[in-house]
């Protein structure tokens, strides 16, 4: 997902590769890069990913077996000395949808916390997997 450039200067961020997991114990697991105009600020593992939705079926986490397609995702990144970021990515298309798996094309916005957000440019893709019994 490529955020930019901001309104008062040309400032790009990408992030890509952002994959959360929650195992039967409810561990999270999580992988994230996060560049900003091309260069790494955060390879890692340094993120919170939540739903949010309308309803507490869309927004309830860890999600249970009953939980339905949330309007988008929080995403908190804490990349170090770079400091924190805030994106919120909105879903606008749903482009599969079954009981057990949902993929959604859409916009993030976000930045630096406390600094500028951009808006995102191109399409962002994300999916949500159903395991839960």
């Amino acid at each position: 997902m490529v955020l930019g450039p901001c309104k008062s200067r040309s400032i790009f961020y990408c992030l890509v590769r952002l994959y959360v997991y929650i195992s039967s114990n409810e561990q999270e697991y999580y992988s994230v890069y996060l560049a900003k105009d091309g260069v790494p600020i955060l390879l890692g593992a340094s993120i919170t990913v939540r739903p949010y939705g309308s309803s507490k079926t869309q927004s309830e986490y860890p999600p249970s077996a009953n939980a339905t397609n949330p309007d988008g995702f929080t995403i908190n990144v804490d990349a170090g000395y770079a400091g924190k970021f805030e994106f919120n990515a909105s879903n606008h298309n749903l482009v599969q949808n079954s009981s057990t798996y949902a993929r959604w094309t859409g916009e993030v916005t976000g930045g630096p916390v406390g600094g500028e957000h951009c808006s995102g440019r191109g399409v962002g893709l994300w999916e949500w997997m159903h395991f839960l019994a």
